[in-house]
């Protein structure tokens, strides 16, 4: 009877020690597919909206009387937000897939992210939205175009690591649509109408935000790229 030893000897597949990955692009893509999931289903709702007019989840005459800004919006940010979960893929990473889309989602999330502040800035509120929603949303619009603009030169630069990190804070700023669906529902309730304020509204749109900005840094910790070896 052969040790145990000279069975992993024997064995090429036994000889190799199992190597696991844990990155941060290794993260579950499947939740963050279903995270997008929301924005794109509200975008598409709305695109909708704008060509029918029947104006369903919003509610104004904003949509169809400046329907370019929305629809360049809208197609953008659900774009960076589905098509950019899918960027976290190891196997598409390597290919012309990456690249290409990468280069698509670039020149649409800096779109969409100016088309976001020319609505901001020209269309009427909705109730308990205002100013102090107005300034967060470019303030966020802004961290976003940085954030692509600071990828691209960052890959240019052959600097790998920084153009992922970029990219993955921008993506989490573009995803905060799914997470403020769940930070702003409650206050959709009619029971929570009494509870409805600008600065209440503000404050939750901003948690959604922070959520992901935080699990995208806890994500690129130095700690969370590494090579694990199960014995």
């Amino acid at each position: 009877m052969l040790s145990a030893d000279a069975e992993m000897a024997e064995c090429p597949r036994c000889a190799r020690p199992r190597t696991r990955i844990v990155s941060p692009m290794n993260r579950p893509i499947v939740a963050l597919v279903v995270l997008s999931l929301v924005p794109l289903l509200s975008g598409l709702s709305r695109v909708f909206d704008v060509s029918t007019g029947l104006l369903g989840l919003d509610g104004h005459e904003r949509y169809s009387a400046d329907p370019l800004p929305a629809v360049i919006h809208m197609l953008g940010a659900t774009a960076f937000a589905t098509l950019g979960a899918l960027q976290f893929v190891p196997s598409l990473r390597q290919g012309n897939w990456h690249r290409w889309v990468g280069r698509g989602l670039a020149v649409g999330g800096v779109a969409a992210a100016v088309a976001g502040v020319w609505m901001t800035l020209t269309w009427p509120h909705r109730p308990s939205e205002g100013p102090s929603l107005d300034a967060l949303r470019v303030v966020v619009a802004s961290a976003i175009v940085t954030c692509i603009v600071a990828s691209v030169v960052a890959i240019r630069r052959k600097d790998v690591p920084a153009h992922q990190a970029w990219m993955t804070r921008a993506y989490a700023l573009w995803a905060g649509g799914g997470t403020q669906a769940f930070t702003l529902g409650p206050l959709m309730l009619e029971a929570a109408a009494p509870w409805r304020s600008e600065g209440l509204t503000t404050a939750l749109y901003a948690l959604g935000w922070l959520i992901n900005l935080a699990v995208a840094e806890w994500s690129l910790r130095p700690t969370g790229a590494r090579a694990e070896v199960v014995s």
